[in-house]
């Protein structure tokens, strides 16, 4: 791959925003499943923010492309963040040995990892690796609620941002993975989260949408043509397929693996009404129940 792969070009680049067990990741995988689209997953910029200089960086690159294996790879890590975005870039496909080099040049071309800017591009660099392997046309991955800093980089890119329940949020974070089993404290970031993407949506109309999960699941085609005319790509039948589809991430590891192999589904809709207690509902609606009636939920 030649250097152009840093080059920002006319790229426009889909953001995926969406909080934890909310359907973000079925969300990136149907993108990925189109072929001009090509997804990565979890690479946030913070991931890379550490206090360690460019020369130990570029020491833990060459380890990189030197590693026998990935657990050799992860163990080059200079702090846990990093180790993060190294077993995370491996959904996307990017091999540690790759990610190595593209450090390496990403430090050639005078970039560092201490500021967020240069951050972003060493992500997008990432991505595009994917993109060109695939013969893609445009690359995407989830983001953070930094917006502007993502726009700043990229002014055409396009953002999502995926909307569920909130009290099926809570059900699944309670019963997956090791989330925090505060209602009260998911409740206030559930509101947080989808008031800070719609003051962003109010900004920026052309560049930003929602999409429910709940609408996704139910009527998949119907949302996907939504948001491919949103993007400006054909709608692909790929899409309603996925399961199907030879993804990278069915060839790495996520905690959300099981459902996303699986067809489109709405079996895991209103699980909040069996797996919580009325107590806990409770201590979650107390902060969030004016926002869930805002983004349309009854209480």
């Amino acid at each position: 791959m030649t250097s152009s792969i840093f080059e920002q070009g006319d790229d426009h680049p889909v953001f995926v925003r969406g909080l934890s067990r909310s359907g973000g990741t079925l969300l990136v995988t149907l993108l990925d499943a189109h072929p001009q689209i090509a997804m990565s997953y979890e690479l946030y910029p913070t991931l890379l923010e550490g206090d360690v200089s460019d020369s130990q960086i570029e020491e833990v690159a060459k380890k990189l492309i030197n590693a026998r294996s990935q657990k050799d790879a992860l163990k080059a890590a200079p702090y846990p963040g990093f180790r993060t975005f190294i077993a995370r870039a491996d959904r996307g496909g990017l091999h540690y040995k790759r990610l190595g080099e593209l450090v390496l040049e990403h430090l050639s071309a005078g970039k560092k990892l201490s500021k967020e800017s240069d951050r972003l591009q060493l992500i997008a660099a990432c991505c595009r690796e994917k993109m060109m392997h695939e013969a893609a046309q445009c690359w995407g991955l989830k983001c953070n609620n930094n917006y502007d800093a993502y726009l700043s980089e990229w002014p055409g890119s396009r953002f999502i941002n995926i909307i569920r329940d909130g009290r099926d949020v809570l059900a699944s974070q309670m019963n997956t993975g090791a989330f925090a089993k505060e209602p009260a404290k998911l409740g206030q970031s559930w509101a947080n989260t989808h008031r800070r993407f719609r003051e962003f949506k109010s900004a920026h109309p052309d560049l930003a949408c929602e999409v429910k999960y709940e609408a996704l699941v139910t009527s998949p085609e119907t949302e996907l043509r939504k948001l491919t005319t949103f993007l400006g790509v054909p709608f692909s039948p790929n899409m309603l397929r996925h399961a199907n589809c030879n993804l990278t991430l069915f060839k790495s590891s996520h905690l959300s693996m099981d459902e996303v192999r699986q067809p489109v589904n709405t079996k895991k809709i209103g699980r909040w009404r069996t797996d919580l207690s009325k107590t806990v509902v409770q201590q979650f609606v107390s902060v969030a129940g004016d926002a869930l009636r805002e983004f349309g939920y009854e209480v």
